[in-house]
């Protein structure tokens, strides 16, 4: 048994999730569970404390600001790399609920996988929300970021999909790679031995939140460690970041939530980018394509559109730009 300790990030008013994940990850057999409290609310702290005391094997480390997960992850990390033990570090979203045989999955497969690559890095499958997991372990695609994307955006793959047609989603009869390589994950599922992170150092803590783990993950493919994604460990999202149907130009949708992911975003892709001809043919077509959508909504809303639109703008020029100087919680 591969001694592994789960660490969860919580914040606000989440314990309803929070308590599912914990007790879920304990039933699954780890030795330990870390849970970084990001200034929850005072009833959450009160139930995570009487949590802990049920249970034992639970640490809290507790910050008196939200951090984000970047910052969360780089002090609960920045603790791990001092510790002499060896263990495996299992990060999971405060909504990541791990299905039944989910940790003990991914032990199969570390030890499997350990006899031809050294300390290998294993996400859990999200299937049921993350389309791209589907296709990975369905169709064959490697998950990764777009070659010279532009937040992900890529012109030729947009145009593709738009004359080609719709395509049939595969479901879970087509599973055909149950074991797959990617170059990068998110931080919920992610599972490691802790040297790997020592490896890769912490998080961008100027992240805060949205892409820090795809700008942290893809650090191991570019140290040469691999990383495989693991159909047989699954993880059930209890709670979606971005609800269906929403979109840059719904009045509902949190700015924060904006800016953080365009301004990452649109860091991540231009750090990695190889080809500045292609990555700026993608960013202006992606605006071109912004712009057309909005105009439909203009004449009932010019104010607004045009303010959205000039967020958007403003948000990819400080990521392209490396600014990180905006204080969080200023959108609230």
């Amino acid at each position: 048994m591969i001694n592994t300790i789960a660490v969860i990030v919580t914040y606000g008013d989440r314990f309803v999730f929070l308590e599912q994940v914990v007790r879920a990850a304990v039933k699954e057999g780890v030795s330990q569970v870390w849970i970084v409290d990001n200034a929850s609310v005072a009833e959450s702290k009160r139930q995570i404390s009487s949590l802990t005391s049920e249970l034992g094997n639970v640490t809290v480390f507790t910050n008196e600001s939200n951090l984000g997960t970047a910052g969360a992850y780089s002090l609960v990390l920045d603790h791990a790399f001092r510790l002499q033990d060896e263990f495996c570090l299992w990060f999971l979203d405060d909504d990541n609920c791990p299905r039944s045989g989910c940790l003990g999955a991914l032990h199969s497969a570390y030890s499997l996988l350990s006899e031809d690559f050294a300390r290998p890095v294993l996400y859990c499958y999200r299937g049921n929300h993350w389309r791209d997991d589907l296709l990975a372990v369905s169709t064959g695609l490697i998950k990764g970021p777009v070659a010279n994307g532009f937040c992900g955006f890529d012109i030729v793959s947009y145009l593709g999909g738009k004359l080609g047609g719709k395509r049939a989603t595969p479901d879970e009869n087509d599973i055909q790679f149950p074991v797959i390589k990617v170059k990068y994950g998110p931080y919920g599922g992610l599972f490691t031995h802790v040297d790997n992170l020592r490896e890769i150092g912490l998080p961008k803590k100027e992240f805060f939140v949205y892409a820090d783990d795809h700008e942290y993950t893809i650090r191991f493919s570019k140290l040469g460690i691999k990383q495989f994604l693991v159909y047989s460990s699954q993880i059930e999202d209890l709670d979606m970041s971005f609800k269906e149907g929403e979109d840059i130009f719904s009045p509902n949708i949190s700015l924060f939530k904006l800016f953080y992911s365009f301004r990452n975003t649109a860091y991540f892709y231009n750090s990695i980018k190889t080809n500045s001809y292609k990555y700026h043919l993608n960013r202006i077509s992606f605006f071109l394509i912004i712009c057309y959508w909005g105009f439909f909504k203009f004449l009932k809303k010019p104010a607004f559109i045009y303010g959205r639109i000039k967020f958007l703008f403003s948000a990819v020029r400080l990521g392209e730009k490396g600014v990180f100087t905006v204080v969080p919680g200023s959108f609230e």
